[in-house]
């Protein structure tokens, strides 16, 4: 089972999907977060904050295991 979802990261993995999932975070950091800090909207900002530290260590998680 975890050989078929490696083969299927391999497959759909490539450099277009990497730098997408990249430009999403630093999206969220540096658009989304300001705008909801500055709203004083406490938990949208932590939340958006959370997701966009998320999307920039993904990509290199996924390398990682598509490498496998």
């Amino acid at each position: 089972m975890i050989e078929a979802i490696i083969r299927n990261l391999q497959n759909f993995y490539d450099t277009s999907v990497f730098f997408a999932i990249l430009i999403i975070g630093l999206f969220l950091i540096f658009w989304d977060y300001p705008i909801f800090k500055s709203l004083k909207y406490k938990r949208d900002a932590a939340v958006t904050m959370a997701m966009g530290v998320l999307h920039l260590i993904a990509p290199f998680i996924l390398y990682a295991i598509s490498k496998l």
